[in-house]
């Protein structure tokens, strides 16, 4: 039937509420309750996070200053503080553990620039440091996070403050998405009732 099948419809987009309120709007009020907890809770972990990331990349760049300090002395020494030369006098050599030893070099130096990098631009903003640990992080940072990471919170300003406004973003993006599923229901409906009845 034509009112069976209208009814099916509005049920599976969500928005079927009965005249007198019911059963549907304790379910949306559950719901909200639910979204605005979980954006909450996930909220508050945020600014953790963040910090967790650039103390590891902190302490990988550190590591690798080290590893190339090394090889830096040497430069200074022989090469007038230029490292490139020193890795193109290790290649150029006849010896082949003299050439793996530069390109060994070489693979420290590039590691050294490219974590190197990734600090400056995380220490330029907020939002390049929340978009790098969340969006493009370093792959051997964002696993070491995920093995290790302990989910304590320190309730601090920052932590409220993202804790607040996430839950609140994750509220006006279930209320539109709700706003939006009623519109549509609304719209089958009386396309449903204008069409005509077929026997």
């Amino acid at each position: 039937p034509l009112k069976s099948h209208i009814y099916l419809h509005t049920v599976i987009l969500g928005a079927y509420v009965p005249a007198r309120g019911g059963k549907m709007n304790k379910l949306f009020d559950y719901a909200r309750i639910t979204v605005l907890l979980l954006g909450l809770l996930i909220g508050i972990q945020l600014p953790g996070l963040v910090d967790e990331y650039g103390r590891l990349l902190l302490a990988r760049v550190q590591e690798s200053n080290i590893s190339v300090s090394q090889f830096q002395d040497d430069a200074e020494r022989f090469f007038d503080g230029d490292i490139s030369r020193l890795i193109t006098y290790y290649e150029s050599q006849q010896d082949l553990v003299f050439v793996a030893g530069g390109e060994s070099i070489r693979a420290i130096v590039e590691r050294n620039l490219y974590l190197s990098g990734a600090l400056n631009n995380f220490r330029q903003s907020p939002v390049n440091a929340y978009f790098q640990a969340f969006i493009a992080p370093l792959p051997e940072i964002r696993d070491q996070i995920r093995d290790s990471y302990h989910y304590t919170v320190t309730l601090n300003a920052a932590a409220v403050g993202s804790g607040v406004g996430l839950a609140l973003l994750a509220m006006m993006l279930f209320e539109l998405l709700i706003f939006c599923l009623r519109k549509c229901s609304t719209l089958f409906s009386r396309k449903s009732k204008t069409s005509p009845v077929r026997n």
